[in-house]
């Protein structure tokens, strides 16, 4: 194995771990100039000079692996092939709910179960069987449902628990639904026992606030619901500590994995946990800021095949091809 220079060479080159042996070339830039030059030091403080062994690439699935119309590239697939059979994993991580999984995880070809609803839930979508979740208990939701309205006015809110969903009538006329079953109040319902599966609260407000909704619900709950979002029209809690990085690490850990041993790629603040906690977080260049500043390394957009290149540099092969460095 190749040792690491201690510093990136040429305009805008970051070095990158070594996977599985490999020397990764430097990337440029990724349109728009979002990487630049780095420093001594990975932007989460991880130095650049260091290699590891890839065995489990993470993936988020809309902005990140996912076009805009949900499909995948070929390209993309391609590159998700070439890995598994080298032997390196993937597992999809989503901050989708269960029942929104099982068409798309299908279409990238990754098969096995997917890690759902921000790391709350695991899903086998092959059978159609939830193999873990995380559950918010009923006097929890009733509290922070409570809490929730009394510091945000004109909030509403949706509830997803096992496979199916509530939604309060102004969630769905907010969200633009008239197809969909609502109830008056979340915290009523459901009843047992649906509310013991249930794994994600959901908050929208008229003014379509994204970042400023989540800091107003997090005064409310404090730490006891982990609140986030990933672009959508509402903001979503979990039960406290559930992040894509606690349900990631239990996937990890159940099949000796090291996080050292993992690249996950994220585009959102929900993917902010993850891209810290795995050995190498890759941000996509569309991404919130808040996932580029969380991340040692910025790839291409969703829909330049920005996953794909990473794994490409990874495998060796593509366009970016392998590089020799002294």
């Amino acid at each position: 194995m190749q040792g690491w220079p201690t510093s990136p060479s040429g305009p805008g080159a970051r070095w990158r771990p070594a996977p599985d042996g490999l020397t990764l070339p430097p990337a440029p830039d990724p349109p728009g100039g979002v990487a630049g030059a780095p420093p001594a030091d990975a932007p989460g403080g991880r130095s650049y000079a260091r290699r590891i062994e890839t065995r489990l690439l993470a993936c988020d699935l809309d902005g990140t692996l996912l076009l805009p119309d949900g499909t995948v590239t070929e390209r993309t697939r391609t590159a998700l092939r070439a890995a598994e059979r080298t032997g390196i994993q993937t597992v999809l991580v989503t901050g989708r709910p269960p029942r929104f999984v099982r068409r798309t995880a299908e279409g990238t070809g990754v098969v096995g179960p997917v890690i759902c609803s921000n790391g709350a839930v695991v899903y086998d979508w092959l059978d159609d069987v939830i193999l873990h979740a995380e559950t918010l208990s009923a006097p929890d939701l009733v509290r922070h449902v409570a809490a929730i309205r009394a510091e945000v006015a004109d909030v509403a809110l949706g509830l997803e628990w096992g496979t199916s969903f509530s939604f309060e009538a102004r969630f769905a006329q907010l969200l633009g639904r008239d197809d969909v079953p609502v109830v008056d109040d979340i915290s009523t319902h459901p009843g047992p026992p649906q509310v013991m599966l249930a794994h994600k609260l959901l908050a929208i407000h008229p003014d379509g606030r994204g970042d400023e909704l989540a800091e107003a619900v997090q005064r409310a709950v404090g730490d006891h619901l982990s609140v986030t979002h990933s672009g959508l029209p509402f903001i979503e809690m979990g039960p406290p500590g559930v992040t894509k990085a606690s349900g990631l690490a239990s996937w990890a850990e159940a099949r000796d994995i090291d996080a050292s041993e993992v690249v996950a790629f994220g585009d959102m603040p929900n993917d902010v946990p993850m891209l810290r906690w795995a050995g190498w977080g890759v941000a996509m260049a569309n991404g919130h800021p808040a996932a580029i500043e969380a991340a040692d390394e910025v790839t291409s957009s969703n829909v330049d095949d920005g996953v794909a290149h990473v794994i490409e540099r990874l495998l060796g092969v593509g366009p970016l091809g392998p590089a020799s460095h002294a």
